[in-house]
Formats: C-alpha cells, sequence, structure tokens
C-alpha cells in the first residue's frame, strides 16, 4: 500500500511511470521521505499488526518548525521553569492514571483533541512508557510542546 502511495506521490496520475510495488510481507521496515520533513515507516505485518497506533498527534522539533527567533525564549522558558513544568505534568499524569482506572483509555476526556496533554499521557500508559518517560507536556503562548526532561533545550512543538 505504501508502495502505491509513494508512486503517487512521485508520478501524480503518471500510471505509466509507476514503479513495481512488491506487497508482500518483509522482515524489514521501510522508511519512505515524503518530503518536508515526512516520512512514513512501513512495518512488517508481524509488528504492524501488535503495534499500538497512536492517536495522530506528531511533535516535531521546534528548530525544524519554528524561526530561529522563536526558539530561544522558548528554551528560557522551558529552563526557567523546569521544576514548575515538571510538578505541573505530574499532576496532569496522576490525573489521567486516575481515569484510566476509574473509565478506562477509551474514555473521551483522554482522547479529545483540544488537550492533546492528556491523549500524550494516555499513550505513555499504553505502550508501557509511564515509568520510563523522559518528555514533559508543557503550553506556551498556544501552543502545545514536550521537552526532555534531562536535556530541556530538547523542544518539540505539536504540529497535528
Amino acid at each position: 500500500m505504501l508502495g502505491n502511495i509513494m508512486n503517487s506521490l512521485r508520478s501524480g496520475q503518471d500510471y505509466e511511470s509507476f514503479k513495481h510495488v512488491d506487497n508482500s510481507s518483509s522482515q524489514l521496515a521501510e522508511i519512505y521521505d515524503c518530503g518536508n520533513d515526512v516520512y512514513i515507516a512501513d512495518l512488517p505485518a508481524q509488528i504492524s499488526h501488535f503495534t499500538y497506533k497512536p492517536d495522530g498527534l506528531v511533535y516535531a522539533n521546534i528548530e525544524w518548525q519554528l524561526k530561529e527567533s522563536e526558539v530561544g525564549p522558548i528554551e528560557k522558558f522551558v529552563i526557567r521553569n523546569k521544576e514548575k513544568l515538571c510538578r505541573k505534568h505530574e499532576e496532569l499524569f496522576e490525573s489521567v492514571r486516575n481515569i484510566i482506572k476509574r473509565k478506562g483509555v477509551k474514555s473521551a476526556e483522554l482522547n479529545c483533541k483540544s488537550d492533546p496533554e492528556k491523549s500524550f499521557i494516555k499513550n505513555l500508559f499504553l505502550l508501557k512508557k509511564d515509568k520510563s518517560n523522559k518528555w514533559i507536556t508543557f503550553k506556551y503562548k498556544n501552543n502545545r510542546y514536550i521537552f526532555d526532561y534531562a536535556l530541556p533545550s530538547n523542544i518539540r512543538v505539536l504540529v497535528s
């Protein structure tokens, strides 16, 4: 399927230019470069069929997404407020844990597009990364971000 998508991206509707696509299952993953910093990973069936599919939230490095003049103030904000942001994240983390216990992961409040922080944390539980996660959610000037607790200048912005 992804091979056909890549054919379409390369050749549009010029079907005569399409390359052969092997749709048999492979033991290897393949990465497709779709341009503009967009990549699609085609996973082997035995992985893909048994892997939780995230909800489409994508966080990208701020240096790729924002102007250079925007990056510095965000980095300073995170470094100055790291502990406060971590406490807020931890409170939200516990709130999500309680919602999962009471209502389950399919609860509407954990799957609301207007509250991606809860969805991000819900995914940590689903992927069993709740104990090893190093990413802290936060909001800054109407945008949603995550930063690496160990390296606070490593910041990602929600792009979808």
